[in-house]
């Protein structure tokens, strides 16, 4: 199987953005944080086994950052895809998470649905260690 070329950030999240990087705008105890770091710690590979590798188009988002976006949401009361697109367009706490991405609401209804069995045992997992 080739290898995915996964997509990158946008920005560095200690980069500096009028006179402030988003690590600063981001409290060093804030959910958002120990979402991201709890996550971090997951196995991945089943979700890229999903992915078929392509050469055409922009590199996909990997797996991770959309099921850290949609179970930060889900803490945070975003349920539908709409307001998860917004959200990485306007609150720092996310774009802190996805380092300066941003995903279309279409992304997100597909991945929910793609991933469905997944992102529920990895809910499960989350709202053991987080709450």
């Amino acid at each position: 199987m080739a290898e995915i070329r996964w997509n990158q950030p946008v920005m560095a999240r200690d980069q500096q953005w009028l006179f402030f990087s988003p690590d600063d705008m981001v409290s060093p105890d804030h959910s958002v944080r120990i979402v991201n770091a709890v996550l971090d710690e997951v196995d991945w590979a089943e979700w890229e086994q999903r992915y078929m590798p392509t050469r055409r188009g922009q590199p996909p988002l990997h797996p991770s950052l959309l099921a850290k976006a949609l179970l930060y949401g889900l803490m945070r009361g975003l349920r539908s895809s709409r307001e998860l697109e917004e959200a990485t367009r306007e609150r720092m706490d996310f774009m802190w998470l996805l380092e300066g991405r941003t995903i279309d609401h279409s992304s997100f209804a597909h991945f929910r649905v793609r991933f469905q069995e997944l992102l529920e045992d990895l809910n499960r997992v989350i709202a053991d260690i987080v709450c």
